[in-house]
């Protein structure tokens, strides 16, 4: 199962990343696991940098990135287990 998550201050945001958050989500990851890394009010290459006090998106679809289509067929059951971990 092929899926795309982004993090953003948008909802259902899968625009191309802007590492600013200003036009785009902030960061993106492909994959049948995919992992997003993030910081709280901390400068970081590999982290989106998030503010306290701000609403952000979590934004998950069962999408193929090399077939540019849905990976989850109408009819058919593509469970999800979220995991949130601290480093």
């Amino acid at each position: 199962m092929a899926r795309h998550a982004t993090i953003s201050t948008q909802p259902c945001d899968f625009r191309p990343v802007d590492a600013t958050g200003v036009n785009g989500p902030f960061k993106e990851s492909w994959g049948a696991q995919p992992a997003l890394g993030f910081a709280l009010n901390k400068l970081t290459a590999t982290k989106a940098n998030l503010q306290t006090g701000k609403t952000y998106y979590l934004n998950i679809r069962n999408w193929s990135k090399d077939l540019q289509k849905q990976s989850c067929l109408t009819g058919t059951t593509c469970d999800m287990i979220l995991s949130v971990s601290k480093p």
